[in-house]
């Protein structure tokens, strides 16, 4: 799966639906590992986040 994602304010990635034309779109809703790429980007972001954001 090409990784098109967004990103939101939260810092949650999910897949940009807007970007790929209807059928690309219709087979990556169906695909099964979609859910645990998102949460493996979302978990990403979080990670460069937390290594970049100093400490108390």
């Amino acid at each position: 799966m090409t990784a098109r994602m967004k990103v939101s304010d939260a810092g949650v990635a999910s897949y940009d639906f807007g970007k790929a034309d209807p059928d690309t779109a219709k087979a990556i809703r169906h695909d099964p590992d979609l859910p645990e790429v998102e949460r493996s980007r979302t978990q990403r972001i979080a990670d460069t986040v937390k290594a970049v954001t100093p400490g108390p």
